[in-house]
């Protein structure tokens, strides 16, 4: 089952077993975020919901409800649901596996011990075991495979189920708890916060001036979802490719391109290069044009911004 965050997860489960409609004050104040938190993750969720055959059914007034012709669609999510709710919270609720997982992600392919992680952590082997067993079952819906043997532990997949897993992790963090207060530019507290801790204020902001200029490009701003979603994904390229761990990826064969987005992708790597002093593979260009045409970039008159195919 694709991933989703454990917020959407919650959400769906608070809303699953009700047969009437629920107000979006309801259901912001239960999961302790606000009203408009609670309105993007049923825009995201909408299209996530039709492979189970469930809609999101609106009223003015009396707020949303799932809905499915078949009721055991229904049974069915919300007993899925809570198995995953399981396996993402026994990483989510445990800041030692939070850290462990993400020291594993970031050193990927790299391996390490149990008794260095034993060391690190200030906790018996027998704990180390038990933490990775609740990692690997969290790994494992992302297909990535936590593999041990003689001469240590290490994640092992593609790079760009790598890098998924961490924007999860810490997209995980964010909606895990997110706490009101001053917005900083566009990111929100908790999200500003969680990416200063993982890879550094100067780095944080350095991107943040990387969209802004994508954005003036293309005359398109982007979306808070989206917005969020390239800021994270660019932010853990840059730290894979300097810290040389980085796998090598298969090659995209699709190739049909909207030449003026690909030439702002490939300024901002250049950029990007010029800021890690570190050069990246070509396949980083498509990178970040895939999230940029995922974005949902209009058709400007000004600057023939158009799009000719959604790369998969």
């Amino acid at each position: 089952m694709q991933m989703i965050t454990s917020r959407q997860n919650r959400l769906l489960r608070f809303l699953l077993p009700r047969r009437e409609y629920t107000t979006i004050v309801t259901i912001a104040g239960y999961l302790n975020v606000s009203e408009k938190t609670i309105q993007r993750d049923l825009r995201l969720l909408e299209q996530w919901l039709e492979q189970w055959r469930i809609t999101v059914e609106k009223r003015a007034g009396a707020g949303v409800m799932l809905d499915s012709k078949n009721i055991t669609d229904l049974l069915h999510l919300d007993h899925l649901l809570g198995a995953e709710c399981e396996e993402i919270d026994g990483v989510m609720n445990n800041a030692r596996r939070v850290k462990i997982a993400s020291q594993l992600l970031s050193e990927t392919p790299n391996e390490t011990s149990i008794s260095k992680l034993s060391e690190r952590y200030f906790i018996s082997g027998a704990s180390i075991v038990n933490d990775l067993r609740v990692i690997e079952s969290w790994l494992a819906p992302l297909g990535l495979s936590l593999i041990r043997s003689p001469s240590g532990t290490h994640i092992e997949g593609s790079e760009g189920q790598v890098r998924q897993a961490m924007a999860l992790l810490i997209n995980g963090i964010i909606n895990h708890n997110e706490p009101q207060g001053v917005v900083y530019s566009r990111l929100d507290p908790g999200s500003y916060k969680a990416l200063v801790h993982y890879f550094g204020e100067e780095e944080v902001l350095f991107v943040q001036s990387l969209l802004l200029d994508m954005e003036n490009e293309l005359s398109w701003s982007l979306g808070e979802p989206y917005y969020v979603n390239i800021f994270t994904h660019i932010l853990i390229m840059m730290y894979r490719n300097t810290h040389g761990n980085a796998l090598s990826r298969e090659e995209d064969q699709t190739r049909q391109y909207d030449e003026n987005i690909f030439n702002v992708a490939s300024q901002m790597i250049h950029k990007i290069e010029q800021r890690i002093a570190h050069t990246l593979p070509d396949d980083e260009v498509w990178f970040i044009y895939q999230y940029i045409i995922s974005s949902g970039v209009a058709i400007d008159g000004q600057k023939d911004v158009s799009i000719i195919s959604h790369m998969q």
